[in-house]
């Protein structure tokens, strides 16, 4: 006989194995998906335009920029952020940075602050189901497009993979810039009177390795390129992040 569970709210009387299976879908966390997104670059101090956080558990940010200029990120809820990595030659330098569980806003902001000329370029993004970070490790060796930070392998099924670059050149550049192997781009800041960078992100149903390759139209000076995989909530298994960077061109 099977037993029976009622609820004591609504009085409905349910089988064990079906109350179980309700329960387990009502609380299951969700997988990581995008909520805002936005970016922005300057040769000095500058924000971004304000995007609405709300509903997001993460926040990352990459950030390219003069060395000698210095670079400080904060924003308008006053989180307070984690290194995921940095790297630098040739006199810039790229920075990632996360906040887990952050204080969200319907018009949050991000800033950054040098102390000189910084020609920094920021794209930032906010998800929702992300669990947190524990590892990285990262690789500089000279190249050229395409560009990749290396090919990574998620210890679990579900990982949010973010993909980020820099680049300068020391001239016009009028080229565009693509990502492959399935992943989304969400902002890029152009090459002008800044540096320029983009951030891209791919949601793994099935862990397998991934390695998202940069291509431009146009040839860099030097570019800089992360790859950071995030482990989902959804799975609860313990945090982890895996990352791979390269630096290119002096």
């Amino acid at each position: 006989m099977a037993t029976l569970i009622t609820s004591t709210r609504t009085g409905v009387t349910l089988t064990r194995p079906l109350a179980l299976m309700l329960l387990s879908a009502a609380i299951a966390p969700a997988a990581p998906s995008l909520i805002s997104h936005t970016a922005a670059g300057s040769i000095t101090t500058f924000t971004t335009p304000a995007i609405n956080t709300s509903g997001a558990n993460f926040i990352i940010a990459s950030i390219f920029y003069e060395t000698a200029g210095g670079a400080v990120l904060s924003d308008s809820s006053s989180n307070t952020w984690s290194t995921a990595m940095s790297q630098g030659a040739g006199g810039q330098t790229q920075t990632t940075y996360y906040v887990l569980n952050p204080t969200t806003s319907s018009t949050h902001t991000f800033t950054i602050t040098g102390s000189g000329t910084m020609y920094a370029s920021l794209e930032v993004a906010a998800f929702s189901g992300v669990l947190g970070a524990d590892v990285s490790s990262n690789i500089c060796t000279p190249s050229n497009f395409p560009l990749s930070a290396g090919s990574i392998l998620p210890t679990q099924n579900g990982d949010l993979i973010v993909s980020a670059i820099g680049f300068y050149t020391g001239g016009g550049w009028t080229g565009t810039l693509a990502v492959g192997n399935g992943y989304s781009l969400t902002d890029t800041v152009p090459m002008g009177s800044t540096f320029g960078g983009s951030l891209a992100y791919l949601v793994q149903d099935t862990t397998t390795a991934t390695n998202p390759v940069w291509t431009a139209t146009d040839p860099m000076t030097q570019a800089c390129a992360t790859t950071i995989a995030f482990k989902s909530s959804a799975l609860k298994s313990g945090p982890a992040i895996i990352s791979r960077h390269k630096v290119v061109g002096q």
